[in-house]
C-alpha cells in the first residue's frame, strides 16, 4: 500500500532566494536536535574505549547498533502516519496525539515480548556480544527511542522545533551520563553501562510521551487509528534499511574479525555517516518544503534546494576530511585508531553525495503517494550491501574498507532507484544539472582520502579552498537572483 502525501494548500512557497532561509532556519534547528547524539557519542566514545577496552567497547559498539535498528522497529512506522495525520488528515493533532500513545503502548508490549523471547533464543552471530544479559538492554532502550521518535514526529507537526530539539538533547545526553556514572561505580563493565543507558531511554521515552500527549489532547477514533496503521506498516521494511545496513555491517565484521573488530566498524561508521545524519535532519525541512510546492514551481524549487544541499554536501565532504584524521585519535584512541582506520570511514563518507540524489527524487515519489515499492526496493537494496561487503571482506580479510564500504554501495543502489521510482510518477526530473560539480567534488575528497594517503595539512587547505570556493559561487547567485 502507498502512503499518500496531500500538502496543506495554505503553507507559503518561497520564491528562489528564500528556499536557502527555509533550508538553513527550520533545517538548522532539525540538524541539532539529529547532531545530538552523534555530538554526545563523539565525547563519550573516548572515554568508553579507555576505560573498557576493546572487547568490552565491542560488546558496547554491538549493542548501540542493535538498539537503533530495534528503536526503528518498535516506532511500526507510526511517526510518518502521525506526522501526516497531524497535518493532513481532519482529526489533526488530536487525533496524531492518540496515535501517539497508541504507538508508545505497542512498542511497549512488542519490546517486553521481543526481551522475554532473548531467555529461549539467542542468535549465535551475537553470542561474542554478551548473550541473553548483552541483548535485553538495547531492547529496552529501544522502546525508550521509540516513544520519543513518535512524541517527535507530533511536535514535527506542530512546527514546535525548539521542543523537538530539547526531546533530542534529553534522550541523547542523560542515558550516557548515567551510564559513565555508573561505571564510576560499580567498574568497567559492558553491561554495567548498557543497562544504565536503557534505564535512561527508558525513562526519558515514557516521559516525552507523557508531556507531549498533555499538550494536545488526544481524540480517538478506531476508524482513523487503522487507517494510520495501514498507511504506516507498508513503510516499515523502507525504514529500517538503514538502520538494519549498519547491523548488518557490523554483525558481518563480528563474524569474520571478533568483537574488536565490529567496534572499530562500529566507530569508522560512526564518523563516516556523520555527513549523512546532517542530511537527513535537513531532509526534515526540505521535504516539506517540496511537498507543499505548487506544479508550477516544483521544478524551480527542486531545482534550487538541490543545488544548495549539494553545495552543503560539499562543504561538509571537505570538514570530514580535514578532521577525520585527529577526531579518529580523539574519538576511537590509540587502541581502536589503527592505520587503516582513516581510510574505513572516508569510505563511508563518500556515500553522502549519492544520499543527495537519493533525497532530491524520493520527496517526489512521497509526494506522489507512490511508496509501496519502497518495501521491496530499500531492503533488497540492503541486503545486496551487505552481502557485497561481507563476501569482500572474507576475500580481503582484515581491511575495513570492504566492510565499511556496503554503505556507499547501499546509497549508489538507492540513487539509481529513487530515479527508476521517479520515472515512474507524472513528476518532471529533477533538474540536477547546476549541482553535479558539487556532488563530484564531495566523492573526489572523500574518495581520495578513502585509497590514497594524504597530509593532515593538505585536508585544511582544501577545506578553506572550499568554504570561500562555495561561497563565493552562492553569493554570486543570490546577486544574480536579485537582479
Amino acid at each position: 500500500m502507498s502512503a499518500s502525501f496531500e500538502p496543506p494548500e495554505s503553507q507559503p512557497v518561497p520564491k528562489s532566494g528564500g528556499v536557502l532561509s527555509v533550508l538553513v532556519g527550520r533545517g538548522s534547528l532539525y540538524t541539532i536536535a539529529t547532531a545530538a547524539p552523534i555530538a554526545v557519542s563523539l565525547a563519550v566514545t573516548p572515554v568508553l574505549t579507555r576505560v573498557l577496552g576493546a572487547h568490552e567497547y565491542g560488546i558496547v559498539g554491538i549493542a548501540i547498533t542493535l538498539l537503533q535498528l530495534g528503536s526503528m522497529l518498535l516506532a511500526f512506522g507510526l511517526p510518518l502516519a502521525i506526522t501526516r495525520s497531524a497535518i493532513v488528515e481532519a482529526a489533526g493533532a488530536p487525533g496524531a496525539s492518540a496515535l501517539v500513545l497508541v504507538g508508545a503502548g505497542v512498542a511497549i508490549v512488542a519490546g517486553a515480548a521481543i526481551a522475554a523471547s532473548t531467555l529461549f533464543w539467542v542468535p549465535s552471530i551475537f553470542e561474542a556480544a554478551g548473550g541473553v544479559t548483552g541483548l535485553m538492554p538495547p531492547v529496552i532502550s529501544a522502546i525508550g527511542l521509540a516513544m520519543v521518535s513518535l512524541a517527535q514526529a507530533l511536535l514535527r507537526a506542530l512546527e514546535r522545533a525548539g521542543a523537538f530539539v530539547i526531546a533530542a538533547a534529553a534522550a541523547s545526553l542523560a542515558p550516557p551520563v548515567l551510564g559513565l556514572a555508573m561505571l564510576g561505580i560499580f567498574g568497567p563493565h559492558a553491561l554495567v553501562y548498557l543497562w544504565a543507558l536503557a534505564s535512561g531511554h527508558l525513562v526519558i521515552g515514557a516521559a516525552t510521551v507523557l508531556v507531549v500527549t498533555a499538550s494536545v489532547r488526544p481524540r480517538w477514533s478506531d476508524v482513523r487509528l487503522r487507517a494510520a496503521f495501514r498507511t504506516a506498516l507498508p513503510t516499515i521494511p523502507h525504514q529500517l534499511a538503514s538502520p538494519l545496513l549498519m547491523t548488518g555491517l557490523v554483525g558481518a565484521a563480528t563474524v569474520l574479525y571478533g568483537a574488536a573488530a565490529a567496534g572499530q566498524v562500529q566507530l569508522a561508521l560512526l564518523l563516516g555517516t556523520a555527513p549523512m545524519f546532517v542530511l537527513s535532519s535537513l531532509n526534515h525541512a526540505w521535504s516539506p518544503l517540496i511537498m507543499r510546492t505548487p506544479d508550477d514551481q516544483r521544478v524551480r524549487v527542486s531545482r534550487d534546494s538541490a543545488v544548495l544541499v549539494a553545495a552543503l554536501t560539499l562543504v561538509m565532504s571537505a570538514g570530514f576530511v580535514a578532521l577525520i584524521g585527529p577526531m579518529s585519535r580523539l574519538i576511537a584512541g590509540p587502541v581502536l585508531a589503527t592505520p587503516d582506520f582513516v581510510s574505513a570511514a572516508s569510505t563511508a563518507a563518500i556515500g553522502a553525495s549519492f544520499m543527495v540524489v537519493y533525497l532530491a527524487n524520493i520527496q517526489l515519489v512521497f509526494r506522489h503517494g507512490r511508496t509501496g515499492l519502497l518495501g521491496i526496493t530499500s531492503p533488497t537494496s540492503t541486503i545486496i550491501s551487505i552481502s557485497v561487503a561481507a563476501a569482500l571482506g572474507s576475500t580481503f580479510g582484515g581491511d575495513l574498507r570492504f566492510i565499511v564500504g556496503g554503505v556507499t554501495l547501499n546509497w549508489v543502489l538507492m540513487s539509481l532507484v529513487s530515479l527508476w521510482l521517479r520515472s515512474r510518477t507524472d513528476e518532471p526530473p529533477v533538474q540536477l544539472g547546476p549541482a553535479i560539480p558539487y556532488l563530484a567534488g564531495s566523492v573526489a575528497l572523500t574518495a581520495t582520502w578513502a585509497f590514497v594517503p594524504v597530509p593532515a595539512w593538505v585536508g585544511w587547505v582544501l577545506l578553506a579552498m572550499t568554504l570561500l570556493l562555495v561561497g563565493a559561487v552562492q553569493l554570486g547567485a543570490v546577486r544574480r537572483r536579485r537582479r
